[in-house]
């Protein structure tokens, strides 16, 4: 298999885009390292934004300059009050590795609240 054309990459976005429009607003946590890097020092940080999905969350982190590079990976956060409760103060800016690990563990907890009551 051939790498994709600019063009092609361009045509796959979009079609993303697209797809995604019609998706109700939710919550992306982006997970960004750098896999060259000596392990330990491959977090490059974490990032929680408002879109319809990974490509336009990951292109909202982009435009406003939220992403450090490297690779990402992505996972949507069950948009219930007891998360938004969790992550108020933490959308929309490059989380540190120690606040990363502390949200994640204090989602961890309300998910485990949650599902008991669910």
């Amino acid at each position: 298999m051939s790498p994709l054309t600019d063009d092609e990459v361009r045509k796959r976005r979009d079609a993303f885009l697209e797809a995604e429009s019609h998706n109700p607003m939710g919550i992306h946590w982006l997970s960004f390292c750098d896999p060259h890097k000596e392990p330990g020092g491959q977090f490059l940080g974490v990032v929680v934004v408002r879109e319809r999905g990974f490509t336009s969350a990951l292109m909202f982190a982009h435009r406003m300059r939220f992403n450090p590079g490297g690779v990402v990976q992505g996972s949507e956060v069950p948009t219930e009050p007891v998360f938004e409760r969790v992550l108020e103060g933490h959308f929309n800016r490059l989380l540190s590795r120690e606040e990363a690990v502390r949200l994640s563990e204090e989602l961890w907890a309300a998910w485990k609240e949650w599902e008991r009551y669910e």
